[in-house]
């Protein structure tokens, strides 16, 4: 069970910093020259479908390990938010 919320948190956080991190806007605005790829950097929907593969390739490697940091990183994030959500009420 945890490897499916490893896995499901990890999409996520993938998908998000591959359609929206500012360190990835030049090799994102490179790969974006061809239309598939432009596409599918425009649209997270449609890329969190691929990164949902990648992902249970992992899974299906047993390599779930490689997902922790990811997932750390992105939990910290949920926190923080809810955290400051709270702090402002």
């Amino acid at each position: 069970m945890i490897r499916w919320v490893l896995a499901i948190i990890a999409v996520e956080a993938l998908t998000e910093l591959l359609v929206n991190a500012e360190i990835l806007d030049k090799p994102r605005n490179a790969i974006s020259k061809i239309r598939f790829f432009k596409e599918l950097f425009d649209c997270g929907y449609c890329l969190s479908v691929w990164m949902a593969l990648f992902v249970f390739g992992i899974l299906l490697l047993k390599l779930e390990i490689v997902l922790v940091p990811i997932v750390i990183h992105r939990t910290s994030n949920y926190v923080h938010s809810i955290y400051s959500f709270l702090r402002r009420k």
